[in-house]
């Protein structure tokens, strides 16, 4: 199998992966924020759709990946993840546990494995 082909192929897993977790809440994560290798392999999926990357030290981002948003992190360890909401989403959460004393869950960190 060629470089490109597996970098396809483990980019639909890991995606498949990250959307049957997103599937499991009720308020779907709509922000993926990774390390630089789990970029690599995200940006070889099929309907990943890449903007103009301007590298800056912290978090930037990087394009979408269906109902995502992407950001690299370069100080993210390298075998991590998180998922997290925008700040319309993380308000009406808010506004939501309030209402019903829930707990509310901002964000949530994947490990990832072999990649």
């Amino acid at each position: 199998m060629r470089y490109r082909e597996l970098n396809m192929s483990k980019s639909v897993h890991l995606y498949q992966e990250v959307n049957s977790i997103n599937e499991e809440i009720e308020t779907k994560f709509n922000f993926i924020i990774m390390p630089m290798n789990v970029y690599s392999i995200l940006e070889g999926h099929p309907s990943f759709k890449e903007d103009t990357i301007d590298y800056e030290v912290g978090i930037y981002y990087v394009g979408d990946l269906l109902e995502f948003r992407c950001y690299v992190d370069l100080t993210l360890p390298k075998d991590q993840i998180i998922l997290r909401y925008d700040k319309q989403t993380s308000r009406e959460n808010k506004l939501n546990s309030i209402l019903k004393d829930s707990e509310m869950i901002n964000e949530m960190t994947i490990k990832v494995n072999d990649f």
